[in-house]
């Protein structure tokens, strides 16, 4: 089925009408779209983007860790987002919690535009865009545009579960995502399936992706 076209400011005003909360990081992902394109959002029951959108009586999600990481920063009233469903969300969108030694991943998966979120689990920072330092630390941490991936420190986190790590990666392709948009760095809007092929080839076996560039 072929993807929807979506402009990222419809995608979020889709995904918070459908009443997900990503952690305090989804901040960076669409706290800026948010408050430029909220035209009614007061109405909706529900919060996005780690309460960067605040309402009364607002449900707040938050991933595994996050409130006993946050030093007493969280201190509202939240429901636990550690399921893959049993949100009022789930026809829309499909949740995937993976959890690592350090901290959960959630990601979400937006069906009828086949727009996938991720939070850390792929970081791609244009090399125009940083100073020479940042240009070296990101290339060796491998977070860095065209071949952004999986941070290597991160990937330690993930160690003991590395299956299970696996298993999601593996769901996420099954998805066949069309857009992947991320919360740091260049995000994709097409060819998103064989971006996580691509960016996960250190963990699933497999090789370089025909017609994507990985070298600039």
């Amino acid at each position: 089925m072929a993807a929807q076209p979506l402009g990222l400011g419809k995608l979020v005003k889709l995904v918070a009408r459908a009443a997900w909360q990503l952690d305090p990081h989804g901040v960076v992902l669409c706290g800026g779209a948010l408050e430029r394109d909220a035209s009614g959002l007061d109405r909706l029951p529900c919060a996005c983007a780690g309460g960067v959108w605040r309402r009364a009586g607002a449900v707040r999600y938050l991933a595994s860790g996050i409130q006993e990481r946050s030093k007493g920063r969280i201190n509202f009233r939240h429901s636990p987002l550690d399921a893959t469903s049993g949100y009022p969300w789930d026809a829309d969108i499909a949740t995937l919690p993976i959890a690592g030694d350090f901290m959960t991943e959630v990601e979400f998966f937006h069906r009828t535009s086949r727009t996938l979120i991720l939070t850390d689990f792929i970081e791609n920072f244009e090399p125009g865009k940083l100073s020479l330092w940042m240009r070296i630390l990101t290339k060796l941490g491998g977070v860095s545009d065209p071949d952004g991936q999986m941070p290597r420190d991160m990937r330690w986190t993930f160690k003991r579960q590395k299956q299970e790590l696996r298993l999601a990666v593996e769901q996420m392709i099954a998805w066949s995502p069309e857009r992947v948009i991320l919360a740091h760095g260049r995000w994709y809007a097409e060819d998103g399936e064989a971006q996580l092929r691509r960016a996960f080839r250190w963990l699933t076996g497999g090789s370089e992706v025909r017609g994507l560039a990985t070298e600039e």
